[in-house]
Order: C-alpha cells, then sequence, then structure tokens
C-alpha cells in the first residue's frame, strides 16, 4: 500500500488482458540510494503513480519518464528524517515507459564528521594529525595556505579542494574523499585541471618551503598538486616508496627561482603509479631538473607508470636526471602517454639540457601511446658527452625532433635485455645533429618505420646492428644518412636514402627474400663469405654487413660498375684449383629481375683455366652455381684489353632496351650517354654493344629548372597514368606519381626486362639563407652584452637572402670591424668563410670595454653615422667574392651557447654606407633542412566524469 497522502492509482480491472496494458520500468542511479514503489503495469490511458523512498544523505537530482522530465508532486516527512519519500504522477500513460530517477550524494556532505576545519590554528592542526587514537584524518574543503600538515603513520581524507601551506608524509596516505576514475581518453595535450575536473584536490603552495617524503606514502583517488619556487628542491624525498593510484602528483615550478622538482635520496626504493598523471615540469632554475635521481640515489631506483600520463618539461637543465655511475636505476612506462620537452631553458654553459639523461628507460605500448622529446637544448634521450642511457621500446609512436644534440642516443641495452631493442615502432627524430645514434648492440625489429631526416647525420650505428622486417628512411639529411656502421645486418628490410650521404649508398629490398646493405665507398672490403684469405692473395674478404646471408641482393640508388677497392657483395662459392679464385656475384639487379653478374678482377695474378679469352674482347668464366659449373661470358672493357694489363671497368651482359628521359617542367641539362631529342625535355639512352649492355658507359643524364634542386629521375607508380599526365601537363597528378610512399622507385639506371621505360625528373625546393653579424662586449663567463645593433650581410645581387651552395669570405679582422665608441675589437667567432651554404649562419664580434670615456661619433649603439659610409674589401687580401651590409629591421639569431640580451630592433647598415666587394654564388644540390618544432596544443574538450555519488564508508 502506498504511504498516506500519496497520490492512488486508478482503479484496475482483473478481467484486462495484456494487450491493454503497458510496461513500466524503474532505473536508480545510483542503485542503492533509494528505492522506488510503484506498479510495473498500467492500463493504457490511465495515469501513473510512484514514489520514491531515499537512503540516508542522498536527495532527488531529477526523475525522467521517457527522457521527460518529472517534477515530485509533493513530499511526506518520514519518522527519522526529513524530505525521505517524494511522489511523482504521470498523467495518461500510453505506452511502455522509463523511469529515471538520478540521485544527489551532496546531503551526505552535511553529515561528514571532520576532524580539521578552515579556522582552526596550526596547534589545533598539529594535534589532531598527532593523535594516536585516529588511523583517519577528515579535512574540510577550504584555504589552509598558512598552515602546515605533517602527516604521519596515517590517513588524511581530504574532501574537496585543500590548500594548505607546506606538507609533511611519514608512512601515510593521502586520499580524496569522494571515488575517482583516471579518465581512459586522457592525452598529453591536456592540462592537469582537466583531468581531474571534480576530484578532490590537495594543493601545496610553499614558498620556498619543501614537502618531505619519508618512508611508504600512498596517494589515491586525489590530484596532489605541489607548486614551488625559490627552495634548492620542491620535494626532498628521503626514503621508501611512493605509490599512486587513479591520481595526481605533480611537482610544479613556475619561475626561473624554481629549484629541484623532487630530490631523491639514497634510502630511496622507488615509485609504482597506476592510472595516473605525474609530472615534474616548469623548474627553470639554473642546471636545476624536473626529477633528480642522481649519485645520491639508490643504484637500484625504479620508476615505473602504467596507463598513465608523464610529463618532464621546460625545466632548467633536464628533465629526468639519472646518475651516469649508479647503472641500475630504472624508468619503465606501460601504456603511457610521456613527454619530457623543452628542457636545458637555463642550462649551464657546458651543461645539456636532455629530455632524459642518462639510466635505463623501457617503453611498451600496443600502438595507442606517445613519446614526446621534442626540442631541448641537449638530447631528446641520452646523457652528457656520451650516451650512457638504456633502451627497450616497443609499441610506442615517436618524435624526437629538434633537439639541439641528438634525439634518440642509447649505448647499452636495458637492463634484462642482451641487445637495444626497438620493436614495432614508429619513430620520427627529425631536425636534429643526429637524428638517432646507437653505440650498443641493437636490434630493430617488427615493422618499425623510422624516418630521421633534416639533421646533419639520419641515423649513426656505432656497433653491430640488425634491422628486421623494417624501414629505414634517412632521406634529406644535410650530410650523411647512415653513419659509423660498424656492422649492419637487414633483413627483409627498406633504406630510403636520396644520396645526400657522403661515406654510404643506399641499397633497398623486399619481403621476399632479398636483402638491404649499405655498402662503404671508402676502402671496406664488403663481401659475404667469412673473414679470411680465402684466394691466397693476401688480401682479407672482411665479414659483411649480411654475415652468411645467401639471399640475392636488390639495388635501389647504387653504382653498378666494378673497380679494384671495393669487393661488391658475393654470393658465390670459392673455387677449388688454381692459383687464384675470384670471387663472384650472382645478383638479379634490376628491380624487376633481369640476371646480372658482379665479380672483381686482380691484376698480376694466373688466373689459371678458370678465365679463357673467347676472343673479340670476350672471356669466359667459370663458376659453380650450387654444386653446377656455370660458364658467364663477358668483356673486360671496350677494346677488350688483356685482363692481366691492370684491374678496371668490367662490362656485364642484360637485356637490350631504351631508357626516356622526361626532364617534366625543366630541361636536360647534361646528356652525358643519352641523346637529347629535338626538344630539350627529353633524351633517350639506347643499350649498346650489339645485345648487351656496357654498364660503365652509361651515365644518367641531369636535368635543370631554375629556382628548384634536380631530385633525380623516378620510376612512376603507374607507368601508364604517368604518361597521360605528362603529355596533359598535369604535373601535380604526375608528381604524386613520383612518390615513393606510393610505389615509385628512383631510376638506378637498369634497363627493365620488358626492353622499356620511361622515367620522370623531380623536383626540390632551394632554400634561402641568412648571414647575422651580432656586436658584443667580451665577457669571462660567457655573459656577453650585446653593444651594437646585429646586422644582416648582403650577397652580390644586393639582398640579405643567400641562397644554398652560395660562398662567402669575412675571415679578415677588417673585413667586419666598425668604430664603438668606448669599446676596442677584440677577435671575430663564427662561421666567417664557407663555401656551400647549408643554413643560417651566425658570426660574432667581440669588443673589450676601454677604460676612457666615450665620446664622438658613436652613442654605443652603432658604427660610423658620417658621409656616405665606409667600404670593406676583403676581396683586396683575397681574391674572393666580397659581401656587403645593408640598414633596416632584422630579426636577431641567436647566439650558440651564450646568454646574451638581444635588442629588439637590430638595424643594418645601408648598402651605399657600407658595401663590401661582390661575391658570385656558387650552387650544388643539397637536402633541404626544415624546422620541425612540435607545438604542444592545449586540450579543448571537457572531460565530464559522472557525478560525486559513490562516496567512501565514512558517513555518520
Amino acid at each position: 500500500m502506498p504511504q498516506d497522502g500519496a497520490p492512488q492509482s486508478g482503479p484496475t480491472d482483473g478481467q484486462d488482458s495484456a494487450e491493454d496494458k503497458v510496461g513500466i520500468e524503474y532505473v536508480v542511479t545510483p542503485e542503492d540510494g533509494a528505492i522506488v514503489n510503484g506498479p510495473d503495469q498500467v492500463k493504457v490511458g490511465e495515469d501513473l503513480a510512484f514514489q520514491v523512498e531515499l537512503e540516508e544523505g542522498y536527495a532527488v537530482a531529477f526523475v525522467y519518464a521517457n527522457e521527460e522530465e518529472l517534477q515530485a508532486d509533493h513530499t511526506a516527512t518520514g519518522s527519522e528524517l526529513e524530505n525521505s519519500v517524494a511522489y511523482y504522477y504521470l498523467e495518461d500513460v500510453t505506452e511502455d515507459t522509463v523511469i529515471e530517477v538520478q540521485l544527489d550524494g551532496a546531503m551526505a556532505l552535511d553529515l561528514v564528521e571532520y576532524d580539521i576545519k578552515p579556522g582552526m590554528e596550526q596547534s589545533e592542526i598539529n594535534e589532531v594529525l598527532k593523535s594516536t587514537d585516529k588511523e583517519e584524518v577528515i579535512v574540510q574543503a577550504g584555504d589552509y595556505s598558512d598552515k602546515t600538515f605533517s602527516v604521519a603513520d596515517k590517513t588524511l581524507t581530504v574532501d574537496g579542494t585543500v590548500t594548505v601551506k607546506g606538507l609533511s608524509l611519514n608512512n601515510a596516505t593521502v586520499q580524496g574523499l569522494h571515488e575517482f576514475i583516471f579518465p581512459e581518453d586522457a592525452t598529453l595535450e591536456m592540462e592537469e585541471d582537466e583531468i581531474f575536473e571534480g576530484a578532490d584536490k590537495l594543493i601545496v603552495k610553499q614558498d620556498k618551503g619543501v614537502v618531505r617524503i619519508n618512508g611508504d606514502v600512498e596517494i589515491t583517488e586525489i590530484d596532489l598538486q605541489i607548486r614551488g619556487d625559490g627552495a634548492p628542491y620542491s620535494v626532498l624525498w628521503s626514503s621508501g616508496t611512493i605509490t599512486t593510484n587513479h591520481a595526481g602528483f605533480s611537482v610544479e615550478g613556475s619561475n626561473v627561482s624554481s629549484g629541484y622538482g623532487v630530490y631523491v635520496q639514497n634510502a630511496v626504493k622507488g615509485f609504482t603509479g597506476n592510472n595516473s598523471y605525474v609530472s615534474f615540469s616548469n623548474h627553470k632554475g639554473k642546471n636545476e631538473s624536473g626529477l633528480v635521481v642522481n649519485d645520491e640515489a639508490s643504484i637500484n631506483f625504479t620508476f615505473e607508470l602504467t596507463n598513465g600520463i608523464f610529463k618532464a618539461n621546460n625545466n632548467g637543465l633536464n628533465g629526468i636526471q639519472s646518475s651516469n655511475a649508479k647503472t641500475g636505476q630504472t624508468f619503465i612506462f606501460i601504456y603511457s602517454d610521456v613527454e619530457t620537452s623543452g628542457n636545458g631553458t637555463n642550462k649551464g654553459f657546458t651543461s645539456s639540457g636532455d629530455g632524459f639523461s642518462y639510466g635505463h628507460y623501457k617503453f611498451v605500448s600496443d600502438g595507442s601511446n606517445r613519446l614526446v622529446m621534442n626540442n631541448n637544448k641537449g638530447k631528446g634521450l641520452g646523457g652528457g658527452s656520451s650516451a650512457a642511457a638504456g633502451l627497450y621500446m616497443e609499441g610506442y609512436t615517436v618524435e624526437a625532433n629538434g633537439n639541439n644534440s641528438i634525439g634518440i642516443n642509447a649505448s647499452k641495452p636495458m637492463i634484462g635485455y642482451d641487445e637495444i631493442v626497438i620493436k614495432d615502432c614508429e619513430i620520427h627524430a627529425n631536425d636534429n645533429s643526429t637524428g638517432i645514434e646507437l653505440s650498443g648492440t641493437a636490434n630493430i625489429s617488427d615493422s618499425t618505420k623510422i624516418t630521421a631526416a633534416e639533421n646533419s647525420t639520419g641515423i649513426s650505428f656505432k656497433a653491430p646492428a640488425t634491422v628486421t622486417n623494417s624501414t629505414l628512411n634517412v632521406n634529406g639529411n644535410r650530410t650523411t644518412g647512415i653513419k659509423n656502421v660498424s656492422e649492419l645486418r637487414l633483413e627483409d628490410s627498406i633504406v630510403l636514402d636520396d644520396g645526400a650521404t657522403t661515406a654510404y649508398t643506399g641499397y633497398a629490398g623486399s619481403a621476399d627474400g632479398t636483402a638491404v646493405m649499405i655498402l662503404s665507398s671508402e676502402e671496406t672490403v664488403v663481401t659475404l663469405n667469412g673473414s679470411s684469405d680465402e684466394d691466397g692473395d693476401g688480401k682479407l674478404y672482411y665479414k659483411s654487413f649480411l654475415g652468411e646471408y645467401k639471399g640475392d641482393i636488390q639495388v635501389q640508388n647504387g653504382s653498378l660498375q666494378a673497380s679494384s677497392p671495393i669487393t661488391y657483395p658475393a654470393y658465390a662459392q670459392v673455387l677449388a684449383g688454381g692459383a687464384y679464385s675470384p670471387k663472384m656475384t650472382k645478383n638479379p639487379i634490376n628491380t624487376n629481375g633481369t640476371p646480372v653478374y658482379r665479380f672483381d678482377l686482380h691484376e698480376g695474378y694466373d688466373h689459371g683455366t678458370l678465365l679463357k679469352n673467347a676472343g673479340d674482347g670476350i672471356w669466359s668464366f667459370t663458376y659453380l652455381d650450387g654444386e653446377t659449373p656455370v660458364s658467364y661470358g663477358f668483356r673486360y672493357n671496350e677494346s677488350g684489353e688483356d685482363l692481366d694489363s691492370g684491374a678496371g671497368n668490367a662490362y656485364v651482359w642484360t637485356t637490350v632496351g631504351t631508357v626516356s628521359y622526361d626532364a617534366t617542367e625543366g630541361a636536360i641539362a647534361s646528356a652525358n650517354t643519352a641523346t637529347v631529342r629535338e626538344n630539350a625535355r627529353f633524351a633517350d639512352d639506347v643499350v649498346i654493344n650489339g645485345g648487351g649492355l656496357n654498364l660503365s658507359e652509361r651515365t644518367k643524364p641531369e636535368a635543370k629548372k631554375d629556382g628548384l634542386n634536380f631530385g633525380g629521375w623516378f620510376i612512376p607508380a603507374d607507368g601508364q597514368k604517368a604518361a597521360e599526365y605528362a603529355a596533359a601537363g598535369n604535373w601535380a597528378a604526375l608528381y604524386e606519381q613520383l612518390d615513393v610512399r606510393n610505389g615509385a622507385v628512383l631510376f638506378d639506371g637498369d634497363v627493365p626486362v620488358d626492353g622499356s621505360v620511361t622515367v620522370y625528373a623531380k623536383w626540390l625546393p632551394i632554400n634561402k639563407y641568412t648571414i647575422t653579424v651580432n656586436y658584443l662586449q667580451w665577457s669571462e663567463d660567457g655573459n656577453h652584452q650585446q653593444i651594437s645593433d646585429s646586422v644582416l650581410l648582403k650577397n652580390a645581387d644586393g639582398t640579405t637572402e643567400w641562397t644554398e651552395g652560395d660562398s662567402y669570405d669575412v675571415s679578415g679582422d677588417e673585413a667586419l670591424k666598425k668604430e664603438i665608441s668606448g669599446y676596442t675589437f677584440r677577435n671575430m667567432e663564427g662561421a666567417v668563410s664557407g663555401t656551400n651554404m647549408t643554413g643560417n649562419v651566425v658570426i660574432n664580434v667581440f669588443y673589450d670595454r676601454t677604460p676612457s670615456t666615450p665620446s664622438g661619433g658613436g652613442n654605443g649603439g652603432g658604427g660610423n653615422s658620417s658621409g656616405g659610409g665606409s667600404v670593406v674589401t676583403p676581396g683586396d687580401r683575397n681574391p674572393g667574392p666580397g659581401v656587403m651590409i645593408d640598414d633596416g629591421q632584422v630579426p636577431l639569431a641567436d647566439i650558440p651557447e651564450a646568454e646574451v640580451p638581444m635588442s629588439d630592433s637590430p638595424v643594418l647598415i645601408a648598402e651605399e654606407e657600407t658595401p663590401l666587394a661582390a661575391l658570385p654564388k656558387t650552387g650544388q644540390n643539397q637536402t633541404k633542412r626544415g624546422l620541425a618544432l612540435f607545438g604542444l596544443l592545449s586540450g579543448i574538450s571537457l572531460l565530464v566524469f559522472g557525478s560525486r555519488t559513490e562516496r567512501k564508508k565514512r558517513l555518520f
């Protein structure tokens, strides 16, 4: 029966059929907060009445009937609590209806018995916290910013937001009063307050004070924010462990006086975080780091975060500073987003400024997490002048861009592993000094894709490495794509190298068993079969990058011309008999499978019966294919001279064919062995020697186009479509066909088996650069001060934009010297001369302050200001090109490793005032260097968490 005063449903008739009734369903959230009394069926067209009986501490937030809100008809007073029952009435029910009752636990707040409340004196708070009869202390929300909480051997429970001046934790637990679930969709771009919206918070705002942590401390279901400036460190962690669960633990600085974030001492065991946000950022004091685990910390210190977010950004020195001496310190991130960017903002002259410095690092994910290490003044991951960092990386998307030194620098395996491991990762290491440097034995595998572009060096292997089923893209580096190869084994992998390397040539393979290798252009001997003097000629044939690999080799960017200093990759058996057993190469060397054979010729040896002169300059060579002798004919050189006359070029047989060259929007600049057609856009290269191809004579033509660099000849992804686009002048569509990502291949000079191919020219932009001159007062401590406006140097064309490949020379002291009142010229530093420009140039001109009082024409901000100006001609001293200087608004360039306050308005010296001798420009194709700056994006969506209805069992 309904309670007194409740509205009644209309009369029912037991004879009505089920078709005349509609169903009623009741849903209560949270389900244990109330009981709903009402019928589960009513007749069609009748009214529905039901009541909501509330549990202690709950109130009705809203009630919906099929998503339309209902208002309570009236309430009745219960025997123990007021407003414990609410009544609702719904007229004329004609369909199945869902009644949703949403409850609010806010009434429970008034029933919490608080131990600490706003307005209490420090002595009263101390007495509560020191009490031995309380294992849990509950703090009411409020401002305690003039109070310090010292919590030992008990639980501190925070309701709402509590702000304190200081905090000390000793074998303590800090928790929120209400349940908080760390959101699965939290991202690196989100701010802490967005992630913890609605959560209980404990905010520590110490002023030159220190938060002290001792013993085992647990932080759960609360956002603990520590904000500190000015002290040597914000948190002194002396001993024990820290465990976080569904919590935030952030230690943040805000200005240049901020000390270390968290300083770890020897008795500390480690940190374990689950579903947590952890941040040690913005500690901007000089040489101050976010998390400091240095020589004072234990060698066995371990930091581990699972399903969380970690940030250590914008610190004065390093994000994480581990010890180079304590080699067992480890940092493990499992399914967590990690960022250590922008560190080194206030580092010392000789300091690094790394994201991760030293230590062992393990990152494990399934492809859903990011690791970002951008724009650090030192390395993204590494440490000091040596790598000194262990690494295991699996399933991460990695950004290591724009670091002043190395993007990723690892020297040893992660503890527990035999080698550096990088598997199933996508890595971008661009615009660093070196993209990736591995100086320990390494294994890269499982479809890893590495792009290392716009660096000086793309990837440096300083120890043996194996690359399996992966791609190394080192296109577009300024000096070298792959460098310092000790022993590189590549299996079913691809190397993309656009020829910007100086020491290595890139080769590409496929997943069908062909291999990939890097061939040294120095005097390194590269073979496949061992490291012994197998042929008795006194030369050692060193073990190749491929070891004992027996697969075929496929060439993409290499020369097919034999020469004596290099032993080419060989797949062959050492022949028995005779005084000399040549090394052989059996290569389906064309990408389309045309068979070509390669071998080396050595002068001065009796080749025995294995080599036979077949006449007309053709020789026959017999080798073993397995156990079957095979005769192979070849031509030693065009004239057919005797083999013993000296080592030289070898001619090999292949299919007859024609290569047609289309310069697209450019023109043929140098035909070489090709023949130019009437239209200079086109050329053809035809096979010679009556069915054989003289590879040593084949030299691809070059193309040119004003304002662009020639990027090479490419075989399009779809030859038929490419021909249609080229005929129609649809260059944008054609260039899509020439993109290697769409299946295009850089043409290496091979002729396809079908006898013909058309290749197309690709064009690359020419970079523009500036030469900036800064005038500075010399300081022994490196804190040089600007004493006159910076200037930009003009080229021979009278502009301040220098073209990639230009040359310049201002190396004489007099070339840029100018009189500055009160100062005496000292010296110049920087690249005062150069050929083949590949980037912006900064020259610093240093002066010493004179003791006399300045007078005359200078005002400290410029040089001579009289007349029509002066002329400085470095060409008078050496017959090279000169440089002009001009007035104007000049953006100041960064001064390397010096902290110099720059003027906001630098001025150019007018062209008519200071002309320098003209310099001729020189051009050379170089790879573009771009600046890949990663901008952190602020979160743009609010996370809406469930209302705070789940509560801990502490209500009274």
